[in-house]
């Protein structure tokens, strides 16, 4: 296969053109000795090894997996968004064997190898390959509300997969493309295409809906959206597991690409700018409109995209609706959000969030791309943002990392600069982090100090004290920040009360993810 990984055997779907690697491959083979029992850890890693690469390539219902172990004994794997599921499905022959019990078996396996894709998992399916044209009614127990929808040609263009949180291949899954979409009236656009398993009912679609209901600014449109239900399996007692398809609007560039493209010109403002976006989405969508509030939950560098020179805020699935007349801080079950970039204090399992803890994620990749860019990938670098690492052990590193503002600069042994940016982070973390009460403070008391004292006006300073305004200066995202915070006095009002009932529309439990930034880009 590409990556190297050589599994025993594997069933493919063959089409014309497309090459045998991990997108094509229906079910995958593991052959052990006699001295391999079916619980034995080194093949179910295998196993689960190749779910992995089967889900990263192709969207996909469900996966199929064969174990051949214990004297010839063939186990057949079902991998559901619940779990997987093994079920013994015969005994390979000798060759001096001919029992109806061995022809059966035979017949099972030569059965695979003539199924449909559908059939083995697929997600869709034409005679004409995975990355061809199709209509989301050509997935199997899709349901469109939107007759348009159902008539709309969708081409993937190559994308990327999350697998299950936490290498595990159980939970949530998702698989993110760029697509031409195609409507009946012939026009073609440019969008992304993306599909999520959810193994408990929660929907991506409710929370972007609404913070597009609620005008929240650099949201990409949700163009179009559907639903799969995948059938209840008699092996399990677990409820139908749902999937959400979104077709979202084009949303540019990643930040980090971004970035680079702005420190190679060495013109920040219109970056920086762009920050001041991000700042107005997260404040605004956690504002009153109408009672309701939204935070993100998942602010990374993964999730923070520009295009045209606008900052655009993506992936709200694991955002939390809630209605409150006053209160702004929603309770949760279990820490959320991509780990590197999670604040202090969800890494350390408090049972709330607000918006300060998305504001301290969009801090955290500030400092990711200056320290990326301008330091030096150092042992400290690799201890916060190199790969997987137990959240208390993260979080110590990060509370000795931004112990203070010394502290802070000096770990990442930045090379001498004079770029804006560095000047931002510097104020921004006076904001996230005041000297009073402390980073050991805000990590360990039972409420969030910050909360009571939290000023949306002093972050108009932090970008005050970087961009200079003049008639030649254009930032026109601070400027509707600035409108934004003038027009609504109490955007930055906390009650000091850290318990509230929260409509979660994300299931919390077990979804963090602990893999580092390189891993998680699409």
């Amino acid at each position: 296969m590409p990556n190297g990984r050589k599994p025993d055997g594997v069933i493919v779907a063959e089409f014309p053109g497309l090459p045998t690697d991990w997108s094509t491959v229906a079910a995958s083979i593991e052959i052990k000795s006699s001295a391999h029992g079916i619980e034995d850890s080194v093949l179910s890693g295998q196993l689960l090894q190749d779910f992995l690469d089967m889900a990263e390539h192709q969207p996909r219902r469900f996966m199929i997996g064969l174990a051949v172990a214990s004297d010839c004994k063939v186990f057949v794997h079902l991998c559901l968004p619940h779990g997987i599921y093994s079920c013994a499905v015969g005994q390979l022959p000798s060759a001096a064997e001919t029992e109806s019990r061995h022809f059966e078996l035979i017949r099972f396996v030569l059965a695979m190898y003539t199924a449909l894709p559908a059939d083995l998992g697929f997600l869709a399916h034409t005679p004409y390959g995975f990355s061809s044209t199709f209509k989301v009614t050509d997935i199997p127990g899709c349901t469109v509300s939107s007759e348009e929808f159902k008539g709309m040609d969708i081409k993937l263009q190559g994308g990327r997969a999350f697998n299950g949180r936490r290498g595990r291949l159980t939970g949530s899954r998702s698989w993110i493309y760029r697509a031409q979409v195609q409507s009946a009236d012939g026009t073609q656009s440019s969008a992304i295409f993306k599909f999520i398993w959810y193994s408990k009912a929660r929907s991506e679609v409710d929370v972007h809906t609404k913070v597009q209901d609620m005008d929240i600014p650099y949201v990409p449109r949700l163009l179009h959206s559907a639903k799969v239900i995948l059938p209840k399996v008699n092996l399990t007692e677990h409820e139908e597991v749902v999937g959400d398809i979104l077709v979202v609007a084009d949303a540019g560039v990643g930040l980090e690409a971004y970035f680079a493209s702005a420190t190679i010109f060495g013109d920040m403002v219109p970056f920086i700018d762009v920050v001041a976006g991000y700042v107005h989405t997260l404040l605004a969508a956690n504002n009153a409109y109408g009672d309701t509030h939204v935070l993100h939950r998942d602010i990374s560098v993964n999730n923070l995209m520009v295009r045209g020179g606008q900052p655009v805020v993506i992936d709200w699935g694991f955002g939390v609706i809630f209605d409150h007349t006053t209160l702004r801080v929603a309770s949760k079950d279990a820490i959320i959000g991509t780990a590197p970039f999670m604040g202090i204090r969800v890494l350390a399992s408090h049972g709330t969030r607000s918006v300060i803890d998305d504001l301290e994620s969009l801090f955290l990749v500030l400092s990711y791309l200056l320290w990326s860019e301008y330091g030096t990938k150092n042992d400290h670098h690799l201890d916060l943002w190199g790969g997987k690492m137990e959240k208390d052990k993260l979080a110590d590193n990060r509370s000795n990392w931004l112990a203070s503002p010394a502290e802070y600069i000096k770990r990442m042994e930045l090379r001498p600069t004079d770029s804006k940016v560095l000047a931002l982070v510097k104020q921004f973390y006076h904001v996230v982090f005041p000297e009073d009460p402390g980073i050991y403070k805000i990590r360990n008391d039972a409420s969030d100090p910050r909360l009571a004292a939290f000023d949306a006006h002093a972050l108009l300073g932090v970008f005050d004290a970087v961009v200079e305004p003049t008639g030649d200066v254009q930032t026109p995202c601070l400027d509707k920040l600035r409108r934004f915070v003038d027009e609504n006095p109490r955007v930055g009002f906390m009650s000091e009360e850290t318990k509230t009932s929260g409509k979660r529309t994300a299931t919390d439990a077990g979804h963090s993810s602990m893999l580092p930034p390189s891993k998680l880009r699409y």
